[in-house]
């Protein structure tokens, strides 16, 4: 008995009948040659492994990189972007996904690593668009608890010998803290939404936030472990921002980004032109910021918005504690709100409204 190739219609209806062929004998076709992938750039180096700042390639170009942490098999490493222009210095440190549910950072930093492609730039840029990648895959903002369950943001500069998070937190801390000026990219993560602000701990580097397009300025309260602040504490140049958040990538934060790191490598003579950005008229500084935390768990529903001013006492959302008894929570600082929990359900030291004046 001959089989049908039901596929085969023109053959089918030229000739009245199907075509034959044995049912052991399939009918094969020549393998389709693959589609050929496009060349990389002259000048991207192959992918290399590195481990310390000194393993940085001394050769002019583009270099993806990656830091091995653990094994290498089950914990994964750190990747790494390095465009070296005709001298090292000056050196722009970008980070970005400390947090590994924090992306318009991570956005940012991959528009910056395609916009210098085929720049011609005086110094390097050393960019970590993923710092934390177990979080990341994760989608936390914490390293997950299977490693040890740590806030990357508050173990700098870490310890060689200590859990993961503190070791991975040593590798970027020896890879960053050489350069003339760092940018620490954050925005709300899944459970906040923050409002878009540029920050500086002191005053000589407020012109190097202002380069971001972005009325709010921000003095960054001193936090220990936190990778800019730590830094500054040693007397380097350092910065950070916060975006949106909700676990978004905001299309307006990423451009911001870009934009900002550009008009800095603009700012340190490393390009010749700064991309366009619309002029800020009248800028507004927050020098003092408060965080309401919560000391039990339950749930938070909001009624204040980033940007919103309050006062004290006004309500800012309901509080359902775990019996299901409903209250309402008032503000306990004046001032305008910088960031809000969205995420409803909170625990035990959670913030769930920041306000600065």
């Amino acid at each position: 008995m001959h089989a049908t190739i039901p596929f085969d219609r023109e053959y089918q209806n030229a000739t009245g009948r199907p075509i034959p062929h044995l049912p052991n004998h399939p009918i094969t076709h020549p393998p389709i040659p693959p589609h050929p992938r496009p060349l990389a750039p002259a000048t991207l180096s192959p992918m290399s492994s590195i481990t310390t700042f000194s393993d940085l390639p001394s050769e002019q170009g583009r270099h993806e990189l990656s830091i091995p942490i653990g094994d290498g098999r089950s914990r994964p490493s750190l990747p790494v972007r390095f465009h070296r222009g005709a001298a090292l210095h000056p050196l722009l440190a970008v980070t970005a996904m400390v947090h590994g549910d924090e992306y318009e950072g991570f956005g940012g930093v991959l528009q910056l690593w395609k916009r210098i492609e085929r720049r011609r730039i005086s110094g390097s840029v050393l960019m970590l668009p993923v710092c934390n990648s177990a979080a990341a895959r994760a989608a936390t903002r914490r390293t997950p608890d299977a490693l040890d369950g740590l806030d990357l943001a508050r173990v700098f500069p870490g310890s060689a010998r200590g859990s993961f998070t503190r070791r991975l937190a040593r590798r970027i801390w020896d890879l960053v803290a050489p350069a003339d000026v760092l940018v620490d990219l954050h925005s709300g993560g899944a459970g906040y939404e923050y409002l878009p602000m540029t920050g500086f701990y002191r005053a000589r580097d407020r012109e190097i936030a202002e380069c971001f397009p972005i009325r709010t300025l921000w003095k960054i309260p001193s936090n220990p472990g936190v990778l800019s602040y730590e830094l500054v504490r040693r007397g380097r140049r350092a910065m950070g921002t916060e975006f949106a958040g909700e676990a978004r990538s905001d299309p307006r934060g990423v451009a911001a980004c870009t934009k900002g790191l550009l008009r800095i490598m603009h700012h340190l003579k490393m390009i010749a032109a700064p991309p366009r950005a619309t002029a800020i008229q009248r800028r507004r500084l927050l020098t003092k910021t408060s965080y309401q935390l919560t000391d039990r768990s339950g749930w938070f529903v909001r009624s204040v918005a980033p940007g919103q001013r309050i006062v004290r006492r006004q309500p800012i959302g309901e509080w359902i504690d775990e019996d299901l008894n409903r209250s309402t929570l008032t503000c306990r600082d004046a001032g305008t709100v910088t960031a809000v929990r969205t995420l409803p359900r909170v625990d035990a030291g959670d913030y769930l409204v920041v306000t600065g004046r």
